[in-house]
């Protein structure tokens, strides 16, 4: 009987590690406005190599939008101190970032915004290619060059339900 429980337990571990890269539909409501928004949003991934302090702990998630404006954003869980923006012409206090990017393997370039001290970095389908790329893909890889170094975030986008 101990032996049936302890196989029973590992199973239930291994499904949980199993399920670990998940994805969740999230809205967001504002009760005041009388409006909501919807994006999908994946699990925390930590880049290639830690950073080193204060950001040894960055880790990133993917979201998509849904609905008529298909950007899609790397959130961070703080301020991913990234070098070499510039001033984004369309986003007051928003800098802008050339980026490495890799779609089912193909390295591609595109750019993206991120406010000043803040934590979501958002490439919209209206200014920038490779949105539906990107959306469509199998898997996704992004290259941003921290304070620390350059690093990357490798998202598997073939489980990512549709909404």
């Amino acid at each position: 009987m101990k032996k049936l429980l302890g196989i029973l337990v590992l199973g239930l571990l291994w499904c949980n590690v199993g399920f670990a890269n998940t994805w969740e539909i999230i809205e967001q409501k504002n009760e005041f406005e009388g409006t909501s928004f919807k994006y999908v949003s994946s699990s925390w991934v930590k880049p290639n190599k830690p950073l080193d302090f204060p950001y040894e702990d960055l880790k990133a998630y993917f979201w998509k939008s849904c609905g008529s404006d298909q950007g899609v954003a790397i959130g961070f869980n703080k301020n991913p101190n990234l070098l070499g923006g510039r001033e984004a012409s369309i986003w007051e206090n928003h800098q802008r970032h050339d980026v490495s990017i890799k779609v089912d393997g193909t390295i591609l370039k595109t750019s993206g915004e991120i406010g000043i001290n803040k934590t979501n970095f958002k490439i919209n389908s209206m200014l920038y290619p490779h949105v539906n790329r990107i959306i469509n893909s199998k898997s996704f890889m992004i290259q941003f060059d921290h304070y620390g170094g350059e690093r990357h975030y490798t998202f598997d986008l073939s489980n990512m339900p549709k909404c």
